[in-house]
């Protein structure tokens, strides 16, 4: 008899998977909006240009790195996001620095609702994980448990009993 998860435990996972993907999809729509918001800004000046340019690919850096980490699983990219953020902060003072303090405010909220979803996936994709490894050991405890009372019940005896499989073969 094979062990298979309870239904709450596929639907949970379901759940999980969704709230991820949704997530996700938050995430590309507010990536839009802080490159849209950036490339408005843009024309300020040269210099604070470089600085918007440098925002922009660290958003970018950002989203791609929470999406490959929820992808693979791979700790490299969570490390990449986490970079490409700092790179963020540095050219949005800059930016701000340049073009002054109410220049960047439209362009901070978005971002800080964009790192905050980006936060969710990362968090969302870690408890899944968790969820994953609690549930294979789980099914490997009882593969073991099963293994072993197939071997206490059954053994050298057969399924019928002592010697069973001696007397069919007569």
């Amino acid at each position: 008899m094979k062990a298979a998860p309870s239904r709450g435990v596929w639907i949970c996972l379901a759940a999980l998977l969704v709230l991820v993907a949704a997530g996700a999809l938050y995430a590309v729509r507010s990536l839009e909006g802080t490159r849209d918001s950036l490339e408005k800004s843009a024309d300020i000046g040269d210099e604070a240009g470089v600085a918007v340019s440098e925002m922009q690919g660290a958003v970018a850096g950002i989203g791609r790195g929470t999406v490959e980490y929820v992808r693979t699983d791979d700790p490299k990219f969570r490390e990449a996001a986490a970079g490409s953020r700092e790179e963020f902060e540095r050219a949005r003072a800059r930016y701000e620095d340049l073009a002054g303090e109410g220049a960047g405010v439209e362009i901070g909220a978005l971002y800080d609702e964009y790192g905050a979803v980006g936060e969710s996936l990362l968090e969302g994709n870690d408890e899944q994980e968790a969820a994953r490894g609690r549930i294979d050991g789980e099914f490997a405890e009882i593969k073991r448990i099963l293994g072993d009372e197939t071997r206490e019940n059954v053994g050298s005896r057969g399924p019928d009993g002592p010697r069973s499989w001696r007397r069919r073969r007569r």
